[in-house]
């Protein structure tokens, strides 16, 4: 999957890493928020981050509300 958000993402998070003055891996997986209304590819989304120590939710300009994502990051938690 190709898009500009997880090169912005990246990018955001190397300055994060560059500003802590530390060595940093980020591993990103890039996830469409509309995917996670499929019960079965919330799941996976799930058990892909598991393991993450923080998740990252890149959202559209302007006023959002999404019932979806609240449920789904409680999941997580």
């Amino acid at each position: 999957m190709t898009s500009i958000l997880p090169a912005r993402a990246a990018a955001l998070l190397e300055r994060v890493a560059i500003r802590a003055d530390e060595a940093m891996k980020w591993d990103i997986k890039p996830w469409r928020l509309d995917v996670l209304q499929e019960p079965a590819l919330a799941d996976a989304a799930l058990d892909e981050t598991a393991d993450a120590d923080a998740i990252l939710v890149a959202l559209p300009q302007g006023p959002f509300r999404c019932g979806m994502i609240d449920g789904w990051l409680e999941s997580w938690r």
